[in-house]
């Protein structure tokens, strides 16, 4: 049995530890076949890069058909699709604070 131990002071992210096990000798298919079992209508996208000189595996998640958005980018789009409706006579809250958008405002 190995054991490895992880220092995350600054958090990580899950495909980039995803790739890292790959890295580590985790083989890939033992990872696809563990998502497609889970039954999410989830898979991954496994694939060799080099960023900067040095190389690495990356994963990618895909849902539904749809590549998996880091989660600043997923807030963000969240965000924008909540504000892409149509205003009329009511009030909603924003962060905390409320906005009216009646015509007597």
């Amino acid at each position: 049995m190995r054991i490895a131990y992880l220092e995350c002071f600054s958090g990580m992210s899950g495909d980039m530890f995803l790739g890292a096990l790959v890295d580590a000798g985790v083989p890939a298919s033992l990872l696809e076949k563990t998502v497609t079992a889970l039954n999410v209508g989830a898979r991954l996208k496994i694939s060799r890069v080099v960023r900067s000189g040095i190389s690495a595996t990356k994963v990618d998640v895909w849902v539904d058909g749809e590549k998996d958005l880091p989660r600043e980018e997923y807030w963000e789009r969240q965000e924008q699709q909540a504000h892409s409706h149509k205003h009329s006579d009511h009030e909603h809250e924003h962060h905390g604070h409320t906005h009216s958008h009646s015509a007597t405002s």
